[in-house]
C-alpha cells in the first residue's frame, strides 16, 4: 500500500543526511605507505620500518630503537589548499588500527594526529609492562602533557583509535574501539606543515608500533580520490561523516 507523502518525506530525510566524506589517504596491511601516497616525512637515527606478518596479521612496523631525541620516523600526507579548507571548516576524521610493544624511556614515541596549519591534534601511546596500553591526549609540548587513558591488554591486541572533528568547533574527540573517551580536545599550537601523520616521534623513548590500517577522511567532497581507493578502504561503506 502506498502511503501518501512517503516519497516526499524520504527525500527530505535523505537531503538532511550528514555530508558525505572524502577519503584523502589510507594505509592497508603490509603495503609500503610511500606507494600509497604518504611521504616519509622524517627518518631519524636508529629507526627502521617495513612489512611484517604479526602472527597472521599483515602490518607495517615502525621501530624507534634509541632514546636519542632524533630517533623519529613518521609518515605524513600534506593536504591541498582545498582539502585543508574543507577539513578545517567541515570536519575531518583519522582512524588507525595498531598495537605497540617494547616501549621504554621517558614519554611516548608512537603517535598519530592531524596538523591544521595552526594546531596539532596528537595522540601518543605507551606499552605498559603489564600488557596494557596508555593513550595520551597531548595538550602541550615540550614536554608531552595531557590526560591519559588505559586500554587493558592494548599492547597485546589490535585496537582502533580515532580522532574526529566537526571542524566548526575547532576541537576533536578521541574514540577507542568506537567508544568516546575524550571530547572537546583543542590540541596545542603548531604552525607548519599541515596534514595527517603517524609513526614514531621525537622523545626520550623507544619502542615499536605495528600499524594494521590507517584512514584519513574529510567531511566534504572537495577533492575526490576515486572509487577504486574508496572500495579498498577496509571494504567498508561509509554512509556519512561521524558515523
Amino acid at each position: 500500500m502506498r502511503i501518501p507523502g512517503l516519497i516526499v518525506v524520504c527525500a527530505l530525510l535523505a537531503a538532511a543526511a550528514a555530508p558525505a566524506e572524502t577519503l584523502v589517504a589510507m594505509h592497508a596491511g603490509s603495503s609500503d605507505p610511500v606507494t600509497e601516497g604518504w611521504m616519509l616525512d622524517y627518518s631519524g637515527v636508529s629507526t627502521s620500518s617495513g612489512p611484517l606478518n604479526d602472527g597472521g596479521t599483515p602490518v607495517w612496523f615502525i621501530d624507534d630503537a634509541s632514546l636519542d631525541l632524533n630517533s623519529a620516523r613518521w609518515y605524513r600526507v600534506q593536504l591541498s589548499p582545498a582539502q585543508l579548507t574543507a577539513a578545517n571548516a567541515s570536519g575531518w576524521r583519522m582512524r588507525l588500527e595498531l598495537r605497540v610493544l617494547n616501549a621504554a624511556g621517558q614519554g611516548e614515541t608512537q603517535f598519530f594526529g592531524f596538523l591544521s596549519g595552526t594546531t596539532a591534534f596528537q595522540i601518543h601511546f605507551n606499552a605498559e609492562t603489564n600488557g596494557d596500553m596508555t593513550v595520551r591526549v597531548v595538550e602541550s609540548y615540550p614536554p608531552f602533557a595531557g590526560p591519559t587513558y588505559t586500554v587493558p591488554g592494548g599492547a597485546q591486541t589490535y585496537h582502533a583509535y580515532e580522532l574526529r572533528s566537526d571542524g566548526a568547533s575547532g576541537t576533536a574527540s578521541l574514540y577507542i574501539d568506537d567508544v568516546l573517551v575524550h571530547a572537546a580536545y583543542d590540541g596545542f599550537p603548531y604552525a607548519v606543515p599541515n596534514g595527517a601523520r603517524w609513526g614514531c616521534g621525537t622523545s626520550a623513548a623507544m619502542g615499536t608500533v605495528y600499524v594494521k590500517a590507517v584512514e584519513f577522511w574529510i567531511a566534504d567532497g572537495a577533492v575526490s580520490v576515486g572509487a577504486e581507493m574508496e572500495a579498498a578502504s577496509w571494504g567498508r561503506v561509509k554512509a556519512g561523516f561521524g558515523r
